[in-house]
């Protein structure tokens, strides 16, 4: 046969999100009639023997209209036309190729082999070789039956195949006379039978069917409706959309709160808003204040807001659960009528959610679960400052100008209403995740986990600023560090060689049979520990989750018969039996549904509670972690036997504040107390009885504390200052006595036994010696003291003890198998300098935390962060960058594009290997997100080996292309700072610098800007006295002839620069180039920078200094400029170039030169031996700029 269709429903073909998602009813019911007109004109229309280009004008056309898509028949170019085509920007996106009823060559379910398929292969292709890449969708369909293929299948089986590529060019070019196209569908038919998976069996292209004659189940026909809309052909559904932030809400809810955000620098923080509103809570709680003689500054109330909305909007997604779960809109209780005011609200938080049901008083919300977080105990700012009760019930507020609530109009809603009010009515006008509908009465924007997660994170980090990781990043991060993980433990435990993971499922797949395999391969899984440092969001640790029962899936560790999972943006979709999976309040407790949902429960308490760890140093962000991790936990609550919901387990004990960057001890201290297997395992039980919820909280918490307080102690006995200081101390005291020692040292002598020790005659004490011993005494305690007591330990977090999950049964440290995060990337105070080794000056926080995080892993853990690209190349980093090389395994480098967050920089994702391993391949991806493509990270990767980045000048990772132009670039090893003295401007004049042209030591001051080859001066004629400047350099930098250089590169990533005979000061965003020595002339250098070949290698080369936003030079960049050592001859037509230019400009500054420096680019080219290949790139670089 060759080909075969493998079919699928409608609602499968389509994406899982867009499958789950509601339809309007009104949009639906439009549907349906303008369905059941297109099928009776279509019956109408063969009854009546109407020809097929009749049927698609009259009928099939008319119903694509009415989705409003712009739908046509299509000429290619002369040749024959295509039946119909669905246009997006001017392009055919969608090809239909339609056969009447009943006609044979149309293609069916058992034998694609069919003249329409041909045809529709043959459209395809054309528009495929005429550059269009936007095609979406192939229909065929006899009006009734429809076959719907993805594009991307026909590109992978006709486009990419190389025989149907060359009969198609034989078609485009015939040889002999004859019917090109019937050639064509001929030599197809003859093709297709060779089209095999193996040599067994038939190749498959997955498509769509469905026959609009056979009666459609209502599920079906709203899954037909879907594939057909614009969200599914023209793939305008963007699954991204329910984790981007849904702008309408997060500023409705600002407004609602009286906040507003606002752009400060490179970041966006939220503020009071500039235009207040009575009634806002901001304005509510900052009159409480006052009014209790409290203080009302912004960072008061702020805090407040964070407390209450934190856990409004977590309510909010419960209610959405608990209505789902029950079937039933009147277990809603965020509202006026059941919410009716602040103290009913603070009696929600602490009296019904923070107690056990039969501990409550408020019997009216038993359904409501006890929750048993820290979310839900008063906090000690509302016990210092305010409880929520204290609001003013009666306060109001203006509707937004842009509200999404409407009127019985379907208007905008205007005038006055109560905040309370206001909040509730704005929340319940969202979908938070408790529409199970099929259809709806009004579509309504989906808030989900995920998109609560960014709101979380944007207002909880109100002053900092929040750079959120988008979804399909952490999945992927999680993705590639689990799994890589997962083969390394399979293959030690199982003594097997699974190079990936699809090695690994086959295996897998083959013992699945055995129990003793299920329940030792999800031991081992079940062993993984994965930590954040700084965890943000705990965006990380959901992807992570998420990720762990995804994979527990694929390898077939779940034995639950019609079980299915799918993982997309960090939501699991789940199947049971071919239906979308929704729990409902079970009948039967061993129901397949019940069974399900508290089977994902159990795992996702399970991996929360043993192997998922954060650390952060704001405590909002601890606080939002727990959030996003309860709120996971909470999608999959049950109810037990007694019809509870069962009470959640303290999963927040592996989320802590404090900074990880910082610890008094280190990681090998060993814990010196007596029998310490039994209080390390003590230690581990008492946190298992925390998060179990065994005990009292209060108790349970404050053994775990206790037990930590004599690890601490313990630890800081056996320091290394503090018995390097009794040595000496009890040396001292055995010769001096006390004398002269301080009172804290006195005790310290008491407390420890020393005492003087005792000589048969009178000993003349060495006063030298003992001064000497008291000053390294008097060191000793001061550093002990700074331990102690000192500011950069204010936050210090101790990884040495504070998770048992990660220490032996000796207490030993054993580290994490995978750090994983998006570290900070601000500037460090210079405190830390002595704490990591490869700082090195940059004070990089994400350079400390790359150190830091291969501390805390184990040996061969895996660290997955994403980070600035300026490590990989910038000079100064080249400390750092071979520890990298030279001890540790670089297993993929992916360089991001520089507008994936909202503050414009270039990141890469990079995963390492804590060890270094022998011949090691480092695999590299230029990422690129391009419109309508699934993202594909590993697309266009490179290999290389880690030790060839050693042979690169100063050891630079370089992705492609440039890093061969880069090795041609250093055969030439002068740098420009051998040859010549480099040096940049001073700082602008103030106005009492300012002199006149009189002044005999007045220079004009240079007000312009540099360009290829020419200046720009201002027309200002500004003077100044270079000594009286605040940076004043040398005057001869500013007298002599000179080179000068543009720090700012230009937007098409060029150098700029031009010669100059001096005579004036300029300011330091230009480099000078001056005192070149004799044998190289400043116009040969002119040359060289201006070429391409010089731009593309000081960009392309230096990802230090790629930002889109403001690319620049450092001086070094400018210093470590090569130049080749050209004898007076060879230099000569650079010369006489780059001089003609500049008389050229200086005649006429918008005279065009392009000829002439293409010339130089040849001469450029040339001198480094450039082959074809290597000038397209430069060339292409420069044109796409």
């Amino acid at each position: 046969m060759g080909l075969k269709a493998n079919i699928a429903k409608a609602g499968d073909f389509i994406n899982p999100l867009l499958s789950k998602k509601s339809v309007e009813q009104e949009k639906f019911q439009k549907f349906q009639t303008h369905l059941e007109e297109y099928v009776l004109s279509i019956k109408s229309q063969h009854i009546a023997k109407q020809s097929e280009p009749n049927i698609v004008s009259n009928s099939l056309k008319p119903f694509f209209e009415s989705f409003g898509y712009t739908a046509q028949s299509f000429s290619q170019k002369g040749q024959s036309g295509i039946d119909l085509v669905l246009m997006k920007e001017h392009k055919p996106s969608v090809i239909i190729e339609a056969k009447k009823h009943n006609e044979a060559d149309m293609i069916t379910k058992n034998n694609l082999h069919k003249k329409s398929l041909y045809e529709a292969v043959l459209y395809f292709m054309r528009e495929r070789d005429s550059g269009n890449n936007a095609m979406f969708h192939i229909i065929i369909t006899d009006f009734f039956s429809w076959f719907i293929f993805d594009a991307k299948e026909f590109d992978r089986l006709f486009w990419q195949n190389r025989q149907i590529k060359k009969i198609y060019q034989n078609y485009k070019n015939p040889s002999i006379l004859g019917d090109k196209t019937n050639d064509f569908y001929s030599n197809i038919e003859r093709e297709l039978p060779n089209l095999k998976a193996n040599l067994i069996d038939d190749l498959e292209i997955e498509c769509a069917n469905f026959n609009l004659q056979e009666p459609q189940k209502p599920k079906d026909l709203i899954a037909i409706y879907k594939l057909l809309s614009p969200d599914a052909l023209l793939k305008e559904f963007n699954p991204n959309d329910a984790n981007s932030l849904n702008r309408e809400f997060y500023s409705e809810l600002l407004y609602i709160l009286g906040l507003e955000e606002i752009k400060q620098g490179s970041k966006k923080i939220i503020a009071k808003a500039t235009v207040s509103q009575s009634g806002s809570f901001y304005e509510n709680i900052a009159n409480k204040l006052t009014q209790y003689g409290k203080s009302n500054d912004f960072e008061t109330i702020i805090k407040l807001i964070i407390i209450w909305i934190n856990r409004i909007l977590f309510l909010k997604l419960l209610e959405s659960q608990i209505v789902s779960w029950n079937k039933n809109k009147e277990l809603k209780f965020l509202n006026q009528s059941k919410i009716s005011d602040y103290d009913k609200l603070e009696m929600l938080f602490f009296e019904i959610l923070a107690k056990r049901p039969m501990e409550r008083k408020h019997r009216e919300f038993d359904y409501i679960p006890y929750l048993n977080s820290s979310l839900f105990e008063i906090h000690e700012n509302e016990t210092k400052y305010l409880t929520i009760s204290t609001l003013e019930d009666d306060a109001k507020i203006n509707y937004y100008s842009k509200t999404i609530i409407k009127d019985e109009k379907r208007a905008k809603k205007s005038g006055q209403t109560s905040t309370l009010a206001y909040l509730f009515e704005f929340l319940d006008a969202y979908d938070f995740g408790s529409t199970s509908d099929e259809i709806a009465n009004e579509s309504k924007s989906l808030i989900n986990a995920s998109v609560l997660g960014l709101i979380f994170e944007k207002i909880n980090g109100y002053k900092d600023g929040s750079f959120y990781t988008p979804s399909f990043i952490t999945m992927y991060m999680a993705r590639e560090s689990l799994q890589k993980s997962i083969i390394e433990k399979f293959n030690t435990a199982f003594l097997i060689e699974a190079s990936n993971f699809n090695e690994l499922k086959k295996y897998c797949e083959q013992q699945s049979y055995k129990d003793d395999f299920t329940q030792k391969a999800n031991r081992i899984i079940d062993s993984i520990t994965i930590c954040d440092p700084a965890v943000g969001s705990g965006h990380f640790l959901v992807s992570a989750l998420n990720e762990i029962i995804y994979i527990k899936y694929q390898l077939g560790l779940f034995n639950l018969r019609g079980l299915k999972i799918e993982l997309i943006n960090d939501e699991l979709l789940v199947k049971l039996e071919d239906e979308w999976f929704e729990y409902t309040k079970p009948k039967d407790f061993q129901s397949p549904n019940h069974t399900v949902q508290k089977m994902l429960f159990l795992e996702k308490q399970r991996i929360i509670e043993n192997q998922l760890f954060g650390v952060d140093i704001n405590p909002n962000s601890s606080q939002i972690t727990k959030l996003r991790l309860w709120i996971e936990l909470l999608k999959n609550s049950y109810y037990d036997e007694k019809y509870q919901l069962i009470t959640l387990p303290n999963i927040d004990i592996n989320i802590k504040t404090g900074n990880s960057l910082i610890s008094r001890f280190d990681l090998k201290d060993e814990i010196k107390i007596n029998n310490v297997k039994h209080e390390i395992k003590n230690y581990k039980e008492r946190v298992r009885d925390y998060k179990e919820n065994l005990g009292t909280k209060k108790e349970v918490f404050a053994s775990i504390e206790s037990l930590k307080n004599k690890f601490r102690l313990t630890l800081k006995a056996e320091s290394k200052a503090i018995k390097e200081r009794n040595i000496k101390l009890k040396e001292y005291v055995e010769t001096y006595k006390h004398e002269n020692l301080p009172d804290e040292l006195i005790l310290v002598a008491i407390k420890s036994n020393y005492n003087l020790k005792p000589t048969l005659f009178d000993e003349k004490f060495d006063a030298k010696k003992q001064a000497k011993l008291l000053e390294e005494l008097t060191k000793l305690e001061t550093q002990i003291d700074e331990i102690e007591k000192g500011k950069i330990y204010e936050d210090a977090f101790e990884w040495r003890f504070e998770f048992p999950e990660v220490l032996d049964e000796d207490g030993n440290f054993v580290g994490f198998d995978i750090v994983i995060g998006n570290p900070p990337y601000v500037q460090l105070d210079k405190l830390y300098q002595t704490r990591f080794s490869y700082l090195n000056g940059n004070q990089s926080a994400y350079i400390a935390f790359f150190e830091q995080g291969f501390k805390i892993l184990r040996e061969k853990g895996k660290l997955s962060f994403i980070v600035p690209t300026t490590f990989l190349s910038a000079d100064n980093y080249l400390v750092f960058r071979d520890f990298l090389l030279m001890q540790k395994s670089i297993n993929k480098i992916i360089k991001l594009p520089y507008d994936i967050f909202e503050a414009y920089v270039d990141t890469a994702i990079v995963f390492y290997n804590n060890t270094l391993s022998i011949n090691n391949i480092v695999r590299l991806i230029d990422f690129k997100i391009k419109n309508n493509e699934e993202i594909d990270f590993d697309k266009n990767e490179e290999m290389i080996s880690q030790s060839d980045f050693l042979k690169f000048y100063n050891h630079r990772v370089v992705f492609g292309d440039v890093r061969n132009l880069l090795e041609k670039y250093y055969t030439h090893t002068k740098k420009l700072s051998e040859i010549a003295e480099i040096n940049r401007g001073t700082l602008p004049p103030k106005e009492s610098n300012l002199t006149t042209f009189d002044n005999e030591k007045a220079m004009a001051w240079f007000d312009g800007q540099i360009y290829r080859y020419e200046t720009k001066d201002s027309s200002k004629d500004i003077f100044v006295v270079p000594e009286k400047l605040g940076e004043y350099k040398n005057k001869e930098l500013f007298e002599v002839p000179k080179i000068m250089i543009r720090q700012l590169i230009s937007r098409q990533f060029r150098l700029q620069a031009t010669y100059s005979e001096g005579g004036f000061v300029f300011k330091k965003n230009l480099y000078a180039i001056y005192n070149i020595k004799d044998k190289f002339s400043p116009f040969y250098i002119l040359a060289l920078l201006n070429s391409s070949l010089y731009s593309f290698i000081s960009t392309k080369g230096n990802p230090a200094i790629q930002r889109d936003d403001f690319p620049a030079l450092s001086l070094a960049d400018v210093r470590n400029i090569v130049v080749p050592d050209l004898d007076t001859n060879e230099q000569q037509p650079f010369i006489d170039l780059a001089n003609e230019i500049l008389n050229l400009k200086k005649e006429n500054p918008h005279a065009d030169t392009s000829e002439l420096e293409t010339k130089i680019d040849v001469l450029v080219y040339g001198l480094y031996n450039l082959t074809e290949e290597e000038i397209k790139i430069i060339e292409g670089a420069r044109s796409t700029a």
